[in-house]
């Protein structure tokens, strides 16, 4: 499993929709969302002072990425979207540590 974060701006339709619902509204139908992928809902925040709106980190397959990233786009309720995979400093480390020995070494 990779964790993930999407980030991305509503539209006004998708602040109307925000307006009437709510921001709960929002964070347990992403939860639903996650969860029916298969992965664990980590959180969703909203922003008042950044380039983006929303973030939402889960842990699950990126595989779904790209479906899920063109139904979310389809709806008209979003400027933009990005989805991205994040690893924690040690997994880093651990990607790129050495595995190749130059001839001679």
């Amino acid at each position: 499993m990779s964790l993930v974060m999407m980030k991305g701006t509503y539209t006004q339709q998708g602040w109307q929709g925000v307006a009437e619902e709510g921001f709960q509204s929002r964070e347990d139908t992403i939860r639903a969302q996650v969860q029916a992928m298969g992965g664990e809902f980590i959180g969703l925040y909203f922003s008042t002072n950044a380039d983006w709106d929303w973030m939402v980190i889960a842990d699950g397959s990126d595989v779904d990425l790209i479906a899920q990233k063109l139904q979310i786009m389809a709806s008209g309720a979003y400027g933009w979207v990005t989805a991205d995979v994040v690893v924690t400093a040690a997994t880093a480390d651990s990607q790129t540590a050495p595995v190749h020995r130059t001839p001679g070494q």
